[in-house]
Formats: C-alpha cells, sequence, structure tokens
C-alpha cells in the first residue's frame, strides 16, 4: 500500500509539468507593430464614414484600405474576437449580421 502513494505523488509531480505545458502551447504571442511612416500613422479614418452601410466586397475593400493609407486590412464580422493590440498601420472594417460595413476604424 505504501508503494500506491509514492506511485500516486509521483504521477501527480508529473501531472503539473505537462498540465503548464500544455496551457503554455496556447498561449499567443504579441505580433510586433511594423513600423509606420516617419510622418506618423499611416491609417486615417478621416475619410472612411462614407462606407457605412455597403455590403462587403473585395473592391470595396481595396477601396477602404486605399482611403484610410493603411498597409493592412482586416474584415470583421459580427461576433468575431479579435486581439486588441493596436496598429498603425492596419485598418479593420466591422460588418453586420447582413455583411454590410458598420463602421470602419483604424488600428
Amino acid at each position: 500500500m505504501h508503494k500506491s502513494k509514492s506511485l500516486g505523488a509521483y504521477a501527480a509531480l508529473g501531472f503539473v509539468p505537462l498540465s503548464l505545458l500544455v496551457f503554455a502551447s496556447c498561449s499567443t504571442t504579441a505580433q510586433p507593430v511594423p513600423p509606420s511612416s516617419p510622418g506618423g500613422a499611416l491609417c486615417t479614418a478621416d475619410q472612411l464614414n462614407r462606407f457605412k452601410g455597403l455590403p462587403a466586397t473585395p473592391e470595396l475593400g481595396a477601396e477602404i484600405r486605399k482611403a484610410s493609407g493603411a498597409r493592412i486590412f482586416r474584415w470583421l464580422p459580427k461576433g468575431t474576437i479579435i486581439t486588441m493590440e493596436y496598429n498603425a498601420d492596419r485598418v479593420n472594417v466591422h460588418l453586420d449580421e447582413a455583411n454590410r460595413v458598420e463602421r470602419a476604424r483604424c488600428g
């Protein structure tokens, strides 16, 4: 009976490092923010309100990216889980349930 208790203790000790390894593999690392232009952030939101309500299409995405000056573009359908890091070279286009532009923001 003494042996089973000591084996149980070793099993428990072995489980802790294994569980930490499993959780560590699920973690994410923050992506570095790419350098912006010498004049400041590349993305500007001044011209983005005009796209509100328009249906999401590849052509509209290209137009939004061009209007914002952003180097990076991403569609964000309703309910999408996103990272919250700020990227000055990115434009985020939030879509509603009907895949129409709800809002477009830099970051």
